[in-house]
């Protein structure tokens, strides 16, 4: 009678253990679908701050572009005469995203290599920026 028994324990310990891998299982399967679907990247937009979700639209994994401070900087350097950066379409991108005004905007665009580093503030935000035609344009964007 004694193996009997050890079969049957046996036996209801592999079905145990077949049912949690299939829960297990099921669960991991859940949750990949989730994460590689608009529903998985919406729930991940959530818990990012506008400047990241800023950086990921205009400029998903660009090396000019870096986020610092837990998410509350933003620091990136455009195309120059001598040096690479982000193109003027991911500049634009960048301002629109950030609602950034058009008082802010002109003075960026009229800042001269002589002026030094600018500053102004915008809703929630305060930029920094510099300007050299060979360096192009260097910007540091943080949360208040």
């Amino acid at each position: 009678m004694q193996p009997r028994k050890r079969r049957t324990g046996l036996l209801i310990g592999l079905g145990a253990f077949a049912a949690v891998a299939v829960i297990v299982g099921a669960g991991l399967l859940v949750w990949v679908m989730l994460d590689k679907t608009p529903v998985g990247e919406a729930a991940a937009a959530v818990t990012q701050s506008p400047l990241e979700k800023a950086a990921r639209q205009c400029a998903n994994g660009n090396r000019f572009v870096t986020i610092g401070d837990g998410g509350k900087t933003l620091m990136f350097n455009t195309q120059g005469e001598e040096r690479d950066g982000v193109s003027i379409t991911t500049l634009e991108c960048f301002l629109r995203e950030l609602e950034v005004s058009d008082a802010i905007i002109a003075e960026i665009d009229t800042t001269r290599a002589l002026d030094g580093r600018q500053t102004g503030d915008w809703g929630d935000y305060h930029g920094s920026w510099t300007y050299h035609p060979d360096n192009g344009l260097q910007m540091i964007v943080t949360m208040k």
